[in-house]
């Protein structure tokens, strides 16, 4: 993994990012700083789920907020995440890899 460099300004960090993807990120971490969306982002999740199910809210969430916040929905995306990241400079781990598993599996995580 590459050392952090404090010298890095967000523009050599965000490059290569299309305009779409910047504004993406603008407008999540925009999202992110409203009190309102905070207060009642459970709520609003718990509510999408009873309307639209499970799998179509989940879908929108990795297409949003997960893509911005999570890399790898499997061990190879994630090492092809934390690649394409030291490309461009940026340090990253691969932290909490095993959230979702049902219950923790010694075994099956020391083999990923």
């Amino acid at each position: 993994m590459s050392s952090t460099n404090p010298d890095k300004s967000a523009s050599s960090i965000f490059a290569k990012d299309s305009t779409t993807l910047l504004m993406k990120k603008f407008f999540v971490y925009k999202l992110m700083g409203s009190d309102l969306f905070i207060n009642h982002s459970l709520s609003m999740m718990n509510l999408s789920y009873k309307l639209l199910g499970i799998r179509l809210t989940n879908f929108a969430i990795n297409k949003s907020v997960g893509s911005l916040f999570t890399a790898g929905e499997t061990i190879e995306s994630l090492v092809e995440d934390i690649a394409e990241l030291e490309k461009r400079n940026i340090s990253a781990i691969g932290n909490y890899v095993v959230e979702g598993m049902a219950e923790m599996d010694e075994v099956a995580i020391q083999q990923t």
